[in-house]
């Protein structure tokens, strides 16, 4: 009995299936899977002076410890002189990038929604007088 309700169940299933997939339609979504927007730049910042066009994006700093710094930009690789568009790669830091153009200069920033504060000491003067009175005693 169990067999048959299984049986009609999965006959049941079966069109409801064969038309999501004839739709293309997938029935989890890949959580790897970048956006559609990111998809849809990626053609145009791929063609030749392309990257000019649009808005310039830093995407990754190379800093190697010997050779030339390089850095990622609307997903092409320049190192320090090159040309991108009309603009020329003047310097590469740790998270930063600057660029000069006929607009002027432009900086181009690692992670531009990060604000760096300098934090305080946090070691209480308690701890900095038990330190003292037991480096004292020996």
């Amino acid at each position: 009995m169990a067999a048959t309700m299984m049986s009609r169940f999965c006959l049941c299933l079966l069109p409801l299936l064969a038309a999501g997939a004839a739709r293309g339609e997938s029935a989890v979504a890949d959580p790897t899977r970048p956006p559609e927007a990111v998809n849809a730049g990626a053609g145009a910042a791929a063609a030749p002076g392309a990257a000019a066009a649009t808005e310039l994006v830093l995407q990754s700093v190379i800093l190697p410890r010997t050779g030339r710094a390089s850095a990622v930009i609307s997903g092409q690789r320049v190192s320090l002189g090159d040309k991108l568009g009309d603009s020329k790669v003047l310097r590469i830091r740790e998270t930063e990038v600057l660029l000069r153009g006929p607009a002027g200069e432009q900086h181009l920033l690692l992670n531009p929604a990060v604000i760096v504060t300098p934090v305080a000491s946090t070691a209480s003067p308690r701890v900095g007088k038990m330190r003292q009175s037991a480096g004292e005693k020996q």
